[in-house]
């Protein structure tokens, strides 16, 4: 797509977040009003309102009670975090590669490691990616300790990484 499409994308989904953000603000006053026309008859101390008029203040006072809670649920009291964290830990993939890693990274990461192996200085570490990269890519659900086995996997390719990182210094150093 090019340059004017995605400026024209971008503004019509910014329009979009704004307009569901307008609509929900305009839902709950509309319900917080319609809840306080339903019951200002029935609670004596919003009748007799003079200026205010007994809808208007009963709506206000259910608003602020609405955003205080929602305030106070969401920053608060963080009830939807664990929520979030008991999704991470069932998904067998948040440890092991999925199906569009076999399908993309796979072919890229040994691909690297290809070029690394024609270099006589980075031979060695060429054999020890190749390595963890055959570890990582035989992970599956059925394997037994696959989050033990991916912790390993996860600590040897720091050093492989820490190491080409070296590699890569000591070259612009010289």
């Amino acid at each position: 797509m090019n340059n004017k499409g995605s400026k024209l994308k971008a503004l019509a989904m910014r329009w979009r977040f704004r307009l569901d953000h307008a609509r929900a603000i305009f839902g709950m006053l509309t319900f917080a009003l319609l809840l306080a026309v339903g019951y200002v008859d029935i609670l004596p101390w919003f009748m007799d309102q003079g200026f205010w008029r007994g809808e208007f203040l009963l709506t206000f006072l259910v608003l602020t009670v609405f955003v205080i809670g929602g305030y106070l649920y969401d920053r608060g009291l963080k009830l939807w975090s664990e929520d979030i964290t008991v999704r991470v830990e069932r998904n067998p993939y948040t440890y092991m590669p999925g199906p569009k890693e076999h399908l993309i990274k796979k072919s890229v990461d040994y691909a690297i490691m290809y070029l690394l192996s024609k270099n006589e200085e980075t031979k060695e570490e060429a054999k020890s990616l190749k390595k963890i990269l055959d570890e990582y890519y035989s992970l599956t659900p059925n394997t037994e300790g696959y989050r033990e086995k991916s912790e390993e996997i996860k600590t040897l390719t720091n050093k492989f990484t820490n190491k080409i990182k070296e590699m890569i210094e000591e070259k612009e150093k010289k």
